[in-house]
């Protein structure tokens, strides 16, 4: 039994085939619009770097390369045109931030980075960033195929509580009389 299991599921039995135009290398006979290289920047231009947290409720941008990459077999470029680029940022599955923009329209074998900036920031906790690139479906490309999921990239971030600085105090705290605490002196 387990080897008819095994025999099945290697001629993909079962599984969704994978339309003709599409091999694992990529699309053969239509273009495809890529969602890359998702980042986070500080508004300052500052990066923030995987597993690396944020200041809570300081301002920020996310930037994502296109590409618009062209099928092995097309015998023509072709140009995205205008289309619709959308970001949203989830916080345990609900939508906290969203914005559309008119997104950089590219040629076919070329790519342009576009950003959105979070002007205020968000509270602390941990985030999802989504970016999906022609929202409405304009750009002639493989729609209907696998491979227009790569239209969509995430990424995960976290943004950490201020610190607290409760313990400090200053020399103008004490009077003439107080004695310093430890590691403290006297203002003058």
């Amino acid at each position: 039994m387990l080897a008819l299991a095994n025999s099945l599921a290697g001629f993909g039995a079962g599984c969704t085939a994978v339309p003709d135009e599409v091999q694992p290398q990529g699309p053969l006979n239509c273009n495809d619009l890529v969602a890359q290289s998702l980042n986070l920047s500080m508004l300052d231009g500052m990066p923030v770097t995987v597993g690396q947290a944020m200041a809570a409720n300081e301002g920020f941008r996310i930037s994502w390369f296109a590409k618009y990459e062209r099928g092995y077999y097309m015998n023509h470029l072709g140009y995205t045109g205008d289309y619709v680029a959308r970001v949203s940022i989830e916080q345990n599955g609900v939508e906290l931030y969203a914005a559309e923009i008119d997104a950089t329209p590219i040629n076919v074998a070329s790519g342009e980075y576009d950003e959105v900036h979070v002007e205020t920031g968000l509270p602390p906790g941990d985030y999802l960033v989504r970016v999906a690139l022609d929202i409405y479906g304009t750009v002639d490309q493989c729609n209907d195929l696998v491979y227009a999921l790569n239209n969509v990239s995430e990424r995960e971030f976290t943004v950490a509580a201020d610190p607290i600085d409760d313990v400090a105090s200053s020399p103008s705290d004490h009077t003439d009389g107080d004695a310093p605490l430890d590691g403290q002196t006297r203002g003058n």
